[in-house]
C-alpha cells in the first residue's frame, strides 16, 4: 500500500465516522473538549499495530493504526531502528485539519516527544467547531536495512461532556506509548 493509498484509506475512515453521526450534538451541551491539552509520548520500537490498547468507549470513539512501507511495496521488515519525522495533526469537529505540526529530529527507541493541543493555547479557538475531535500521528522511520517505513495512528474522540481521562499512562498505539497527558488548561468548553 502506498502512502497515497494510506491517506485515502484514512480519509475514507474519517468520512465514515462523520457520516455515522445520528443527531448533530450541540457544542457546549453535548460536545465538550475531552482530549488532552498536552501529550507526552515515548517511542517504543517493540510495539506494533494492531493491537492498540486504547480503550474505546465514553471518551474514544475509534482508533486506526497501521505500519507499512513508505515507498517500496517489497519491504517486509516493519520494525524501526530510527525515526526522523513525526507529523501531528489535530482535526476539528468536521474532521478537517486545524493544526499540522512537524517534528524533525533523530529519534531512537525510548526517546520522548511532546505536543500541546491548539485547545490549550488561550484565545486560539474562537469557534467551537474547531475543538479537536481527533489526533493523527504520522511517524516516519527506517528499518535495519535503511528502508523507509511509516506508522499512522488516528484517535477520534467522542467529545462527550464529563468523559475524562481519555488515555492512561502506559497505553499505546503503534510505535508510541502515552507517558502523560495534561488537561488542566483545556477545560474551555462548555
Amino acid at each position: 500500500m502506498s502512502l497515497w493509498q494510506a491517506c485515502k484509506l484514512i480519509l475514507g475512515f474519517l468520512a465514515l465516522v462523520k457520516s455515522q453521526a445520528q443527531d448533530e450534538p450541540q457544542i457546549g451541551v453535548d460536545i465538550c473538549f475531552c482530549a488532552p491539552a498536552s501529550y507526552e509520548f515515548t517511542l517504543d520500537f517493540s510495539l506494533f499495530c494492531p493491537p492498540v490498547n486504547i480503550t474505546q468507549g465514553d471518551a474514544v470513539a475509534s482508533t486506526v493504526c497501521y505500519v507499512q512501507p513508505k515507498f517500496n511495496e517489497d519491504v517486509s521488515d516493519l520494525v524501526p531502528v530510527a525515526v526522523s519525522k513525526i507529523s501531528v495533526y489535530e482535526l476539528n469537529q468536521e474532521l478537517s485539519i486545524v493544526v499540522r505540526e512537524e517534528l524533525e529530529s533523530s529519534y531512537g527507541d525510548g526517546d520522548t516527544f511532546q505536543y500541546t493541543s491548539l485547545a490549550a493555547l488561550p484565545g486560539e479557538i474562537v469557534d467551537p467547531e474547531n475543538l479537536p475531535r481527533a489526533i493523527q500521528l504520522g511517524i516516519e522511520g527506517v528499518n535495519q536495512f535503511d528502508q523507509a517505513i511509516i506508522n499512522i495512528v488516528v484517535i477520534t474522540f467522542t467529545n462527550n461532556c464529563g468523559r475524562y481521562p481519555v488515555f492512561f499512562e502506559g497505553q499505546s498505539a503503534g510505535w508510541v506509548r502515552f507517558v502523560s497527558r495534561d488537561r488542566s488548561s483545556a477545560d474551555i468548553f462548555p
